[in-house]
């Protein structure tokens, strides 16, 4: 998969039914005897493929997730890469990630990720928000950089992704990346994250509380 996230059939008939009303018909239930075998609706797929060709995001989006998965049309992750690039162009903020995640676990091209990122960033995805700012603080990212990436897994943070204020909580605890060590906004972070139901915060909360006075 693109982001190496199996895509069920249940999420494709989904992505089908929001591009196109009724279209969840697309992909019905498999043969007897063959769960892991869906039936195509073939035209339903052909006019979401005709949209996508004229340009319409959310069914190049589509294409792209079927190609990756195999699901209604041959398994081709080069076309779906290419149909993902596109949807993203076009203004797609799933697109816009999925297609950052790809540069930066299979290709180690953060270059390429980074103006996709700050696209789908700045239109609010959380996703896009916290692996922006994870790239921003890299170790030899300038101190403006840092800054810039501090801000992003903050905005993600408020955006209730608990990963995002947990990992801001250690940058707290530890003092790392730039970031001055304060115990007391790390405890912070890592009540934030605990309640946004991040099933770690809680145990980092009270081995923290553990070690330090009562100066929070």
């Amino acid at each position: 998969m693109i982001i190496r996230i199996p895509i069920s059939v249940a999420t494709i008939c989904a992505l089908l039914w929001l591009w196109l009303p009724g279209a969840s018909a697309a992909i019905t239930q498999s043969e007897p005897g063959d769960r892991d075998a869906p039936r195509c609706n073939q035209d339903i797929v052909g006019t979401i493929q005709k949209n996508a060709e004229a340009g319409d995001a959310e069914a190049q989006f589509v294409i792209a997730q079927l190609l990756a998965s195999g699901h209604c049309m041959p398994l081709s992750m080069g076309d779906a890469l290419n149909w993902l690039e596109r949807a993203a162009k076009a203004g797609h903020l799933e697109a816009a990630y999925q297609l950052s995640v790809h540069f930066v676990t299979e290709k180690d091209e953060e270059s390429r990720a980074i103006p996709f990122l700050r696209t789908a960033a700045q239109a609010g995805h959380s996703q896009a928000q916290h692996l922006l700012g994870l790239i921003l603080l890299g170790p030899d990212a300038a101190p403006e950089q840092q800054q810039q990436g501090l801000y992003w897994l903050g905005s993600a943070a408020s955006e209730d992704s608990g990963f995002s204020a947990l990992v801001l909580g250690q940058l707290h605890e530890r003092g790392m990346l730039g970031v001055p060590r304060n115990v007391c906004l790390a405890l912070d972070w890592y009540e934030a994250s605990h309640l946004t139901g991040s099933p770690d915060a809680a145990g980092y909360s009270k081995r923290l509380l553990s070690k330090i006075d009562r100066e929070c």
